[in-house]
């Protein structure tokens, strides 16, 4: 068996973190937005019921279906060339598998994804 057990930890806690930092947004979404670094970021809550930035409304299964074939393919993809793949890719992939798994949590118990990163354009 490959070593992709530190990628599943690794996966496992970044979600968990992630689950976190979204309970702690809805708990407080009434005092966002908040300024992280000054004009540039923000914490705010937006209820996301589309796919990115909102587009396409309204399709929840089929949302959820294609999150977890798309988790599924990285994860096999990691699974098939770890010994392959140097840190850094490991580490973008398993970011990218921990905000996929924390978006279908989102919409199979909310019905929605939390999304709380609100960048600024800077002028």
């Amino acid at each position: 068996m490959k070593k992709i057990y530190r990628i599943i930890i690794i996966i496992m806690l970044l979600v968990l973190i992630d689950q976190l930092i979204k309970y702690g947004i809805v708990l407080n979404s009434e005092v966002l937005p908040i300024d992280i670094i000054k004009n540039i970021l923000k914490f705010n809550y937006v209820e996301n019921y589309g796919i990115a930035f909102g587009l396409a409304r309204g399709g929840r299964i089929i949302f959820i279906v294609f999150n977890t074939i798309f988790v599924s393919l990285i994860l096999g993809y990691v699974y098939i060339h770890n010994d392959k793949l140097n840190n850094i890719k490991k580490s973008l992939l398993s970011i990218i598998v921990a905000g996929g798994i924390g978006n279908l949590i989102d919409r199979i118990f909310r019905g929605f994804v939390v999304d709380y990163i609100d960048i600024t354009r800077i002028n």
